[in-house]
């Protein structure tokens, strides 16, 4: 005997699928708005970080050059090198006495010290903690042209009378390989690094 009861009508209900296709309307919506706030919150902390990468780095161009044209310059001329001089923006770490053989003596300070922390204090309006903080140090001294106080003439007499043609190039006594890092006090991952080559 065969049996054709409710087994048409059963397949044939399609009671709750409108539910079920809300449901996955629902859930398909919530992933994508949650995939535009993660896109968001990821874009403003790169352009943030962007942003605080540029400014330490600007920060390191200008505390090299502070530092090559103040203190280098001031420590060869034997200023005594203190926070005093510069209105509190220059604490040198190393002691006088050592700065001063770095600037003396050949060598490589790579693993030494610091020389100088530079500290460029946070615009108004600025987060608390947004200073910029720039180590600068002399990491290796080497010889100029000459070693000696006076460079020998590129030309001697024969040709010319009473040297009166004679050239002397400029003697360069020291050549230093100066090294500059900046980061911000509060935000430690974005910082910046130089290396430059300073001829006095």
């Amino acid at each position: 005997m065969r049996y054709t009861g409710n087994i048409g009508k059963a397949l044939d209900n399609e009671d709750g699928i409108a539910l079920v296709t809300a449901l996955m309307l629902g859930l398909f919506g919530m992933l994508l708005v949650a995939a535009l706030l993660l896109m968001v919150r990821t874009g403003t902390w790169m352009s943030g970080s962007q942003k605080r990468y540029q400014t330490a780095l600007a920060a390191a161009y200008g505390g090299n050059d502070f530092f090559v044209k103040e203190v280098i310059q001031r420590g060869i001329g034997g200023a005594d090198l203190n926070a005093n001089n510069y209105g509190g923006l220059l604490l040198p770490v190393a002691t006088n006495d050592y700065f001063d053989q770095k600037l003396r003596t050949t060598g490589n300070y790579a693993n030494d010290p610091v020389d100088a922390i530079i500290t460029f204090a946070a615009p108004q309006g600025a987060p608390q903690g947004a200073a910029i903080t720039v180590q600068a140090t002399i990491v290796g001294t080497s010889k100029g042209n000459s070693s000696g106080s006076a460079a020998p003439p590129l030309s001697t007499g024969g040709v010319v009378n009473n040297g009166s043609g004679t050239m002397t190039p400029q003697h360069v006594p020291f050549l230093y390989q100066v090294r500059a890092e900046a980061q911000n006090a509060a935000h430690t991952i974005e910082r910046a690094r130089l290396s430059s080559l300073y001829v006095y």
